[in-house]
C-alpha cells in the first residue's frame, strides 16, 4: 500500500513515483516542537538539539530531506545532520542540530522548516 493520495497534478520529476511532503514547526521553550502545519510526517524531540521525524506512511527509499531553520529576530548559523534514516521499515529519520560543531537546542521563537523526499512504496 502507501501514500494513498492523489499528488498534483504538475509536480514533475524524471523519477517515477517520487513525493514531496514539506512542513514548518514552531519552536518553543527547550527546543520542543510547539505547532506544526504540514501533512505526511510529525517531529518530536529526543534530547539536545536532537529530533526524529516520523512518516505517517513508508517511502521505499529516501531521496532527499532538508531543513531550514528562521528565526524573527535572531540571526543565527545552525547545520542540521541526519543521523538515521529507517523510511521503509520504522518510517524514521533522526537529526540532530549543531552549532560549531556542538548538538545545540532550537531557539524559542524560530521555525523550523523540512522538507522530505521519497519513493513512494507502490511504484515499480
Amino acid at each position: 500500500m502507501g501514500w494513498n493520495r492523489t499528488g498534483q497534478q504538475f509536480a514533475e520529476t524524471l523519477r517515477k513515483g517520487v513525493l514531496t511532503l514539506e512542513g514548518t514547526f514552531a519552536i518553543g521553550t527547550t527546543g520542543a516542537i510547539t505547532k506544526t502545519n504540514g501533512d505526511g510526517f510529525t517531529i518530536a524531540r529526543t534530547g539536545t538539539g536532537a529530533y526524529t521525524l516520523t512518516l505517517t506512511e513508508k517511502f521505499a527509499s529516501l531521496v532527499d530531506v532538508r531543513f531550514y531553520l528562521v528565526h524573527p529576530t535572531v540571526a543565527e548559523y545552525s547545520e542540521f545532520l541526519a543521523l538515521t534514516e529507517d523510511v521503509d521499515g520504522a518510517k524514521t529519520i533522526t537529526f540532530v542540530c549543531h552549532q560549531a560543531g556542538t548538538a545545540t537546542e532550537l531557539t524559542s521563537g524560530a521555525v523550523l522548516k523540512v522538507v522530505v523526499v521519497g519513493r513512494k512504496t507502490d511504484v515499480k
